[in-house]
Order: structure tokens, then sequence, then C-alpha cells
């Protein structure tokens, strides 16, 4: 799996999520040969990257599907994905990007 961060001060845009889809493109190829053959199905929130023109012009050209985001509930996103992720890092002191890891 290809892991990167954009440099500090940066911000997530179209133009550079678009190219994480063609690193996960590739790491989908190397690892899962011949899923992509079959249907894949993508999950995102619906920030404006996700959502821009180009973004959902290049997934449906890469042939995916876009999985409709259910609607936003905060008492469930909560509950199921920052309380275990809150219980996980508490106590913790991360000093680099890389102890995050």
């Amino acid at each position: 799996m290809t892991i990167s961060f954009l440099p500090k001060g940066s911000t997530v845009n179209a133009d550079n999520y678009c190219e994480l889809l063609e690193t996960v493109r590739g790491d989908i190829r190397y690892k899962r040969r011949g899923l992509l053959a079959t249907a894949v199905i993508l999950l995102q929130d619906n920030a404006r990257p996700y959502t821009a023109a180009r973004t959902l012009a290049k997934i449906d050209r890469m042939g995916w599907e876009l999985l409709k985001n259910p609607q936003y509930r905060p008492d469930i996103l909560h509950y199921y994905l920052f309380g275990p992720l809150k219980e996980y890092v508490r106590g913790k002191h991360f000093k680099t990007d890389e102890e995050v890891m």
C-alpha cells in the first residue's frame, strides 16, 4: 500500500485527489490482480474535492462505481468511528508524522 501525505499547510483539492485515485488504482492492480476487471466500489464523503466535476469524471473514466453517501448522521459517525479512535489515541503523544503510522 502506498502511503503519502501532502506537504504541511497544503489542502486536498480535486487535482491531488485525482492523483491519489490513480495511485490507489495502481495499488489495486498490483495487490489484487483481476479486481479491476470487476467493479471497484468507492465510498467517499461529500467534501468538495471529492464531488468536483473533474473528480467525478475521473472516477467514471476509471470505471469505478461511486457508492451514494448516506445522509450525514453525526451521532452514528461519532459513535462508530471517532469514539474508538479517540480511545485508541488517548494518552499517546506523537512528535512526528511517522510516529502516527
